[in-house]
């Protein structure tokens, strides 16, 4: 064999290496551009875009699957199904519920599992008009982005403007700052595995390696809280002016409930609301009695602890006095409509309002003691029920 064979083949040789290679470097490229979106579930992060007056908000009608999780954001950014600007039914009932990243549950809560969509249908299935709960939310935001959302869209014609806040929110103001896209994306990325990469291996293991670590200012410093408590002021200003009812939610982090901990802003928070007729209803009272699964950080709530807050704002929600819970049996418990809500969530009613007390298969003559622990298996099994009920009244 001459060398110019010899050179010949060891190029056909290298040639077919290069090929294989190539074969088996785009082979695992798409195996693992499918691994990382059907199993992790990258590649769909819920987008976010920026505003002169709220500072960012989420990016309208969007509804992708995010780690196994259903993200519908509807027309007006809201973690909520479509709604109009103004009611076309005038006997429609609707309950605002504006907050943060606690409400709006991120991307690890499904849209089912929110609690504003349970409370909903809930309320479709008991009173004999149509609901709407419309989450008004996103990560991170603060009293001058509600404030600032307020005044951009309004209410939506909202019977109840209820407010969810906790301690922290008193000084937690908008800085305007461009978006981070690896914590508030404003565009899809090119591929889940990029995602991957670029949002998870680097953001949070390689880069932070390289950055000074700078201690956050204290949220509850003097100008800080004064320029939230201000916006809170105009917040519920304006809410009341648009005619509806309002309510506040106090919320605590784990620590905090554990009393390990105590949050300067939280007595802010709750003077603030005495001083101007504002009703609180503390969402520690329902979270001790749910127990530890209630938590998935030390302040984000499970799909577990979403369920403790949808019975939280129901409770808001009947102490708020509207017209339409008027028929409602709350005589029948202590806890009124409260005490209705749990029993059907812990499966031993099937129904929210039972018009006899007479004890039947479905409804045996037992109760929870006040103050017992909720089953988990329980509730979520016996609200499966009920969401699956009240979602064939509403259709």
């Amino acid at each position: 064999m001459s060398l110019t064979q010899i050179t010949q083949a060891g190029q056909r040789h290298l040639l077919a290496i290069v090929v294989v290679l190539g074969v088996i470097a785009a082979s695992s490229l798409v195996v693992g551009e499918i691994f990382a979106r059907q199993v992790l579930g990258l590649g769909t992060p819920p987008l976010y875009a920026s505003h002169p007056v709220i500072e960012y908000h989420m990016a309208p009608n969007q509804d992708v699957m995010r780690f196994h999780t259903r993200q519908l954001v509807n027309q007006w950014g809201m973690r909520s199904e479509a709604v109009t600007k103004r009611k076309a039914d005038e006997s429609e009932l609707r309950i605002v519920v504006v907050g943060d990243s606690v409400l709006n549950g991120s991307s690890l809560t499904d849209h089912d599992d929110l609690a504003t969509t349970m409370v909903e249908d809930w309320l479709n299935e008991t009173i004999d008009q149509p609901v709407r709960v419309l989450n008004v939310s996103a990560g991170s935001w603060g009293p001058g982005n509600w404030r600032g959302y307020a005044e951009t869209h309004g209410f939506f014609d909202a019977d109840l403007v209820l407010l969810l806040c906790h301690g922290s929110d008193a000084g937690d103001n908008p800085t305007f700052r461009p978006l981070d896209r690896r914590t508030h994306p404003t565009e899809a990325p090119p591929s889940a595995l990029v995602e991957g990469f670029d949002r998870y291996f680097l953001g949070r293991y390689v880069l932070p390696l390289f950055r000074e670590s700078v201690p956050l200012a204290p949220l509850n410093e003097p100008g800080k809280t004064e320029q939230g408590l201000s916006d809170l002021d105009e917040f519920f200003a304006l809410a009341r002016a648009s005619g509806a009812k309002v309510g506040l939610i106090k919320h605590v982090e784990r620590a905090e409930l554990a009393g390990d901990a105590e949050i300067a802003g939280s007595e802010l928070i709750h003077d603030f609301a005495s001083q101007r007729g504002i009703r609180v209803t503390h969402l520690a009272d329902t979270l001790e009695v749910y127990g530890d699964g209630v938590w998935r950080d030390n302040i984000h709530l499970s799909a577990f602890g979403q369920l403790a807050l949808a019975e939280t704002i129901v409770d808001a929600t009947f102490d708020a006095g509207l017209a339409a819970l008027d028929t409602l049996p709350t005589e029948r418990y202590a806890s009124g409509f409260r005490r209705e809500m749990r029993l059907a969530i812990a499966g031993i009613q099937p129904t929210i309002v039972r018009t006899s007390t007479e004890p039947t298969k479905d409804a045996p003559d037992r109760e929870p003691e006040d103050g017992a622990p909720v089953r988990r298996e329980d509730a979520m099994l016996g609200f499966a029920d009920l969401r699956e009920r009240a979602r064939g009244v509403r259709g």
